[in-house]
């Protein structure tokens, strides 16, 4: 998505369709980053003895959410992990880059005290921050892209 985007000038690129396609790409990547922080996921309660516990604790997990209305004072920095760095390790391919932070965020997330607190706010917190490296890494490679061809 990020090399995609490096051709459509998303700073002056308006176009509803192109922003349908990228919102709609990163709520999938948000999707699928929350279900990483959310307990059932993170230990695997897939199998069909589990799926009950599964879906009753998403559910319950559903309504506090809605009770806390996700209000910004509620909100908690939960990831310790560095921050993923465009300009850091330059030699690794940024897929790998991204992979590896994924996982040490889920290994910090696993090593958290399990509850509705730390799956809504690590689900939170690392859905912003790869939407946030996604777009501003889309900014600079489109920049890169200017410069190149000016």
């Amino acid at each position: 998505m990020i090399y995609f985007c490096r051709y459509s000038n998303l700073q002056e690129n308006t176009n509803p369709i192109l922003i349908n396609y990228l919102s709609k790409k990163l709520g999938i990547i948000s999707h699928y980053l929350s279900d990483y922080c959310c307990y059932p996921h993170a230990y695997r309660m897939t199998f069909f003895d589990d799926m009950k516990a599964h879906i009753k604790y998403e559910s319950d997990l559903n309504v506090y959410v809605l009770s806390q209305k996700f209000k910004e004072e509620n909100y908690e920095y939960v990831i310790n992990t560095k921050n993923l760095d465009l300009f850091e390790n330059v030699d690794k391919k940024l897929k790998v880059r991204v992979k590896e932070y994924i996982e040490t965020v889920i290994c910090e997330y696993k090593n958290a005290p399990i509850s509705f607190d730390t799956d809504m706010n690590f689900a939170l917190d690392i859905s912003s921050k790869i939407a946030s490296f996604v777009i501003e890494s889309a900014l600079v490679y489109n920049e890169d892209l200017e410069i190149q061809f000016s």
